[in-house]
Parts: structure tokens; C-alpha cells; sequence
């Protein structure tokens, strides 16, 4: 017999496993107190870096796509149903922007193709 005890025991458990899912979104600041030091290279190579980044996450967001559906067949309770990847590019794009605003107020040179 199902008591009221053990629907919630079996309810607190499914939330707790259903927490385990995902990870902690760890966005980049937009703006440093360090970037009026940055030269003209190292905010181009952030940027560089940071363009990077974003093609990892979508790549990560692929991967977890597909292992959702795979994981969905399996349990429910451990589908990764956050959006830290998009946040990240979110932050990665605001940043970008504050480079590229610093990069026009110096006058970076644009290297040539």
C-alpha cells in the first residue's frame, strides 16, 4: 500500500534527480576592469577567442540535443532542459561588442586579407 509518506519521499526524490540534469551557466562579463590596459592584439585575440568559444557551445548544444533524446527513452528525470549554452553566447556577444567598440576607439589596424 502507497502511503502519503511515500508519494512524497518518491516526489522529493524525483526532484532532486530531475536538479541533476544540467550545469551552472558561467557567463563572461561584458566589460573588465582590465580592458582599457588590453593592446590592440590582445583585443583582437580575445575576440578570437571568445568566436571560438561560441562554436563550442553550439556544438555542446548539438551534444546535449541529441542526448536528450536518447536519454528521454531512458528517464525523463535526467533531461538537461537549460539554456546555459545560449546565455553564455549571449554574454560571449555582449562582449564582443564592448571589444569592438574599444578596438574603434583606438583605431586598431584591420589586418588585410
Amino acid at each position: 500500500m502507497i502511503t502519503n509518506r511515500s508519494l512524497t519521499a518518491m516526489a522529493l526524490t524525483c526532484l532532486v534527480l530531475a536538479s541533476c540534469g544540467g550545469r551552472v551557466a558561467r557567463p563572461v562579463e561584458e566589460t573588465r576592469d582590465h580592458d582599457k590596459a588590453l593592446s590592440c592584439d590582445h583585443l583582437k585575440a580575445e575576440k578570437s577567442v571568445n568566436f571560438e568559444r561560441m562554436a563550442d557551445l553550439a556544438g555542446e548544444e548539438k551534444a546535449k540535443h541529441d542526448l536528450n533524446a536518447g536519454v528521454f527513452m531512458a528517464s525523463p528525470l535526467f533531461l538537461d532542459l537549460t539554456n546555459v549554452e545560449q546565455k553564455e553566447v549571449e554574454a560571449l556577444t555582449a562582449r564582443n561588442k564592448i571589444l569592438d567598440a574599444e578596438i574603434a576607439r583606438r583605431n586598431c589596424p584591420v589586418p588585410s586579407n
